[in-house]
């Protein structure tokens, strides 16, 4: 039993879901020239794209850092 669509926008939906390979593209902040996502440096200007890095939020911190000295403690009482 073959499937076929009802219609071109059943086609179009499908067409969402198809990985073509393509590398999304965006402005290089120095020249803004057009330059890969993932490039790590522009084509056109040489400099180099640093991706921003994500820190560690404040909470995550102190709930780290009280684990740890929690154990500390835990272990120094045994």
């Amino acid at each position: 039993m073959n499937w076929e669509p009802d219609d071109e926008t059943e086609l179009d939906r499908e067409s969402d879901f198809i990985d073509n390979g393509e590398t999304d593209v965006v402005p290089c902040p120095a020249c803004g020239s057009m330059i890969y996502e993932d490039a790590e440096q522009c084509p056109s200007c040489g400099e180099y794209v640093i991706q921003p890095s994500r820190k560690p939020s404040l909470l995550a911190t102190v709930v780290i850092v009280t684990l740890i000295l929690a154990l500390l403690v835990m272990t120094l009482a045994i």
